[in-house]
């Protein structure tokens, strides 16, 4: 037996070193391979707990409501260092928690015009629809509301009315919509036909989407009569609102201190929800 051990270490030793040095990386990767194995669940378990600080700091930053915030993601726009979901994402929140103060929204106008707000769609409809949405929690506090905060929502969409660019006209009607200011029924009724000074040929859907931005900036003005404000829902409906227009009225409905209005407005989107009519369908 001891000359069979001794004539297997002489074989051993008589293997190439080229073959050795294989054996030994082959030795090695598999030494790693079960580390790695016996490493990753602790792997994994670090990695869940960065994603949820990470998840913790960004909820630490939107809850900040005040002049810090802007100035937050004003910077971080401008270095353009983040993703656009990071961006969107994180505007519409701190937007939403913003403190609706003449300051702020003069402020919040910034975000109109820098150019990395413009390099992404989705980026660039946040921020006008949130700028809009913003506009109209600040005139809910201030009555008067000034049309300073309007303005540019106002000039955007008188410039894409010259250029006659569909899409652009859509966002900015949009972006009116949801800022409800009555001195944007003026400029919205440039985009209806029989109604405009200077009648140009507009989609269909451009005109539909001006009715609805009138009748929801008719609406929301809860200091006109209530009769008013239920012929304006039923000329909402009329249009075929997209379902995010639906939303909206479903979540001021609930705010509604006119019983007559709230009332009516349940009855009429209840008749609508139980219809067979193939119109209507999508509600």
């Amino acid at each position: 037996m001891a000359m069979t051990f001794h004539k297997r270490a002489d074989s051993l030793g008589e293997l190439p070193p080229l073959l050795l040095v294989l054996l030994l990386l082959l030795l090695l990767l598999l030494v790693l391979l079960l580390l790695v194995l016996l490493m990753l669940p602790l792997l994994l378990l670090v990695l869940l707990l960065l994603l949820l600080v990470l998840l913790r700091c960004v909820n630490l930053v939107v809850e900040v409501n005040d002049a810090r915030i802007l100035r937050f993601l004003e910077l971080r726009f401008k270095a353009g260092d983040l993703s656009p979901i990071e961006a969107w994402q994180t505007l519409l929140l701190a937007f939403n928690h913003l403190q609706a103060t003449p300051e702020l929204v003069e402020t919040a106008k910034e975000f109109l015009t820098i150019p990395f707000s413009k390099s992404d769609q989705f980026v660039w409809h946040t921020v006008m629809l949130a700028y809009g949405s913003l506009v109209y929690k600040h005139c809910s506090y201030y009555t008067p509301c000034p049309v300073t905060a309007v303005q540019p929502l106002l000039d955007m969409a008188v410039d894409s009315l010259k250029r006659v660019n569909e899409e652009d006209m859509l966002l900015a009607l949009k972006a009116l919509g949801n800022a409800g200011h009555p001195a944007s029924i003026k400029t919205i009724m440039r985009f209806l036909p029989g109604v405009a000074a200077n009648p140009v040929a507009l989609p269909a859907r451009v005109q539909s989407a001006a009715v609805q931005e009138i009748g929801m900036g008719l609406f929301l003005q809860r200091e006109l009569p209530a009769e008013l404000r239920m012929l304006a829902l039923v000329v909402v409906f009329q249009t075929k609102p997209p379902m995010a227009l639906v939303t909206l009225l479903s979540a001021h409905l609930l705010e509604e201190k006119d019983l007559h209005v709230a009332s009516f407005a349940y009855s009429y989107m209840k008749s609508l929800s139980r219809s067979s009519t193939p119109d209507n369908h999508y509600l």
